[in-house]
This record gives C-alpha cells, structure tokens and sequence, in this order.
C-alpha cells in the first residue's frame, strides 16, 4: 500500500478493525507480533526500522485518543512546551489563523489554566493544533475525531486539508460517513486487513 503525498487519508473500521494497530505499525511503534507485521514502512524512501528513532519522531507525529485525557493532567502552557516545543506566545503568533479558527483564543489567554478543566471537544482541536504546528511530514490522528460533534469536525477538517500541502495526513475513524464526503483516499479495514483502498467515491459505489 503506498499512500499518496499531500493527501487527507481516512483509515475506517469499526472497533477492533485494526486501525490503531495499523498506524502504530506506520509510526514505527508496534512489536513484531502485530497483525501488521509484514507491513514495510519506508520515509524518505529509507525503512523507516533504519531511521534513527529520534529522527523517526521529528518525522512523524502520532496522536491517539488516549491523549485527550492524558493531557488533562497539564496546564495550558506545560501541554504546549511539551508537545509543540512552543511557549504560548510563539505558537499565538505562529498559528493565529488556526487558533482563530478552532476558537482556542480564549484557552490560550490562559496558560496557567488546568486542561482537565475543559471539553474534551477543546482538548481534541488543542491536540490537533500542537499537532500541526510541527514540522512533521506525517500526522497520524488515531480515532480522536471521533467524539467531536460536527461543527468542530468540520472546522478540524478544513484546517488539516489547509495543512496537507506539506505533508501527508491520516485520520482514522469508527463512523464510516464523517470523512468521506472530505478525504482524497480512503481505506476500509475489517479483522486486521485492508478491504478497500481507492477513491472514496469508488468505495460509496462499491459498498451502497
């Protein structure tokens, strides 16, 4: 499977599919007895198993779901430093029009606000701006859209098509219907293997 450049790639199944396993394998952190383990990544046209992890890192960014909680035991500007290497400032003067979009002005304007005290809607756009405001070439969002009500969603979406210019990014999701009317490729999963990978629209007319 070789996923296009600068494209919004939805992976899609239902809960035990082997999404997660599959982007773990992609980023270089599942063990050799997954279902994916014959899967070969390669980034910049190397293994990725020959790249130097830390390297690996800089590379690629994986967000799951799990974070969403994890981050709530941070303030606004610890979760900042730690995940974007950014102070408050520098990311508000780096990503004005992403944090105007995704309303995070008013999170922003307090660093010292405990992010356990917020939505997990707010925490899931804060994630994904730290996200995308890293120089990596792949950003792999495991199953944290899935939660978000469709207006964020949708303003999520028109932020990570604004970034795939300059990179490529992978979304997986449970809901079938929620990326494939904005995805550019698209793949099914069921019991750890692909069943599909095309053209979304390819997918709807085969599947409906």
């Amino acid at each position: 499977m070789i996923f296009p450049p600068n494209k919004l790639i939805a992976i899609y199944g239902s809960q035990g599919s082997g999404k997660t396993v599959l982007l773990r394998s992609i980023a270089g952190l599942n063990d050799k007895r997954s279902s994916f383990q014959s899967l070969r990544v390669f980034l910049n046209n190397r293994p990725i198993d020959t790249i130097p992890k830390k390297l690996v890192r800089t590379e690629i960014t994986y967000v799951d779901a799990s974070m969403i909680e994890a981050v709530g035991s941070l303030r606004v500007g610890e979760a900042t430093k730690v995940l974007s290497d950014l102070s408050v400032r520098d990311l508000a003067k780096s990503a004005f029009e992403m944090i105007n979009l995704l309303d995070l002005h008013p999170l922003l304007e307090k660093p010292q606000m405990p992010l356990s005290t917020t939505p997990s809607s707010q925490r899931t756009a804060f994630l994904a701006l730290l996200a995308l405001v890293k120089p990596a070439k792949v950003l792999l969002f495991d199953g944290i859209f899935d939660h978000v009500d469709d207006e964020k969603l949708n303003r999520l979406v028109e932020m990570l098509r604004s970034s795939k210019s300059k990179r490529v990014v992978l979304v997986s999701t449970r809901h079938e219907r929620r990326f494939l009317h904005s995805a550019d490729f698209f793949v099914a999963l069921k019991d750890g293997k692909i069943v599909f990978e095309g053209d979304p629209r390819d997918y709807v007319m085969r599947t409906h």
